[in-house]
């Protein structure tokens, strides 16, 4: 195994189609802020939130998608294998109900980055893969590096494993999570960014394009909390560890079928820390290395200390009894997710079984919503989407 060996790369594939689209936005061929049926014709979705399916469907946008806001639930058939081939998915996904309110809040959607790389086929003409070796994987020598669903058809590759037995199971939705790739390999897309989206002698991006990438998109949206996601980069930890805090950070991370791969980024540094790992125990240690690397290489560069942290005033002791059930600071872990609250007069569960308000919040589709409890394991449990929003 070295630097050259190909591994799968899960949602740093996201990082690829993002600038895929961004490419064709230059070109004219896609709008960012178009809805995605305006290239999708055939695609529509159904709505509690909208009043008429015109702007339901107007919602929907390629920079909604791109920044995990638009809305679209997080997986489509979850547990199958087979790859969904991209010119197919916007007929069988018509008719979709949005799981929350184009624009209101980040969700994470692999669904909605394989609805992207239909975009990117339509758009382009050609099928998803030979779009990006043409528009990208080739201009930068990234040989290692393919979107196949196949794990057969990668050269040079690493076998990932699952508590030990090793996988070679199918990858669906491939731009979404579908790239195999090198640490050699994203290095170079990792250097075109920092020369301003030129590689050796060509401009493959524009300068105003990776600002845009690297642009907080989600200002605004109070359930996100501190979060904050550009498009294909998440720009803050989102519940993770700061390399600084006084230093903006850009970062992807990706895992499943036995693979781990992390990207963290210090963009006015120019430093970057590339982990990739073929077991799924790879997360928990490239969770604490990452931004672990990056100090010692601001270490080594010769970065002043970061300046002291301002003291946490305490929270208020008077709150009466209901506020207190709930009072407090909400955190979503990865990925961001809503809080709803519910019906929660018991310490051991949500009562009722299903609350109207948990209704309300959830819709009738009940999937992606639980009982959330406090961290301590202790308090009120309430109703929240995804059922990964805990009190802190």
């Amino acid at each position: 195994m070295t630097e050259n060996t190909a591994f799968r790369a899960g949602a740093l594939s996201q990082l690829l189609t993002a600038t895929a689209v961004m490419q064709l936005v230059e070109q004219g061929r896609l709008q960012l802020d178009a809805p995605l049926q305006d290239t999708l014709r055939e695609f529509y979705v159904r709505s509690r939130f909208h009043e008429d399916q015109n702007a339901a469907d107007r919602a929907v946008t390629l920079r909604r998608l791109l920044s995990h806001q638009g809305g679209i639930p997080s997986e489509y058939l979850r547990d199958a294998r087979t790859p969904n081939a991209l010119d197919e998915l916007p007929g069988k996904l018509s008719g979709l109900w949005l799981s929350n309110a184009p624009g209101t809040q980040t969700a994470y959607s692999n669904l909605g980055y394989a609805l992207l790389g239909a975009a990117v086929e339509r758009s382009s003409g050609v099928d998803f893969e030979q779009q990006l070796q043409k528009s990208l994987l080739r201009p930068l020598g990234m040989s290692q590096s393919s979107f196949v669903g196949d794990s057969r058809a990668q050269p040079y590759r690493a076998k990932g494993y699952e508590d030990g037995v090793s996988s070679d199971a199918l990858v669906r939705d491939l731009s979404a999570q579908g790239l195999w790739s090198s640490p050699r390999d994203l290095s170079r897309y990792i250097r075109m960014l920092f020369a301003q989206g030129r590689y050796q002698d060509r401009q493959l991006l524009s300068a105003a394009s990776i600002d845009e990438m690297v642009r907080t998109q989600n200002a605004g949206n109070p359930l996100d909390f501190d979060c904050q996601v550009g498009l294909g980069w998440f720009l803050s930890p989102c519940g993770e560890e700061w390399v600084r805090p006084d230093m903006r950070t850009w970062q992807q991370s990706g895992f499943g079928e036995g693979f781990h791969a992390r990207i963290s980024v210090l963009a006015e540094q120019q430093l970057a820390v590339i982990v990739m790992s073929n077991s799924d125990s790879g997360e928990a240690l490239a969770q604490p290395l990452v931004p672990q690397v990056l100090r010692m290489l601001l270490q080594a560069h010769g970065a002043p200390p970061p300046p002291p942290q301002p003291a946490t005033a305490p929270g208020p002791s008077n709150v009466g009894f209901r506020k207190r059930r709930i009072a407090g600071t909400w955190r979503a872990s990865m990925p961001p997710a809503g809080v709803c609250c519910g019906s929660a007069t018991s310490t051991s569960a949500c009562t009722p079984s299903w609350p109207a308000s948990a209704t309300n919040c959830c819709g009738t589709n009940r999937a992606g919503c639980g009982c959330a409890r406090s961290a301590s394991g202790s308090g009120p449990r309430t109703w929240a989407r995804w059922g990964n929003c805990n009190w802190t």
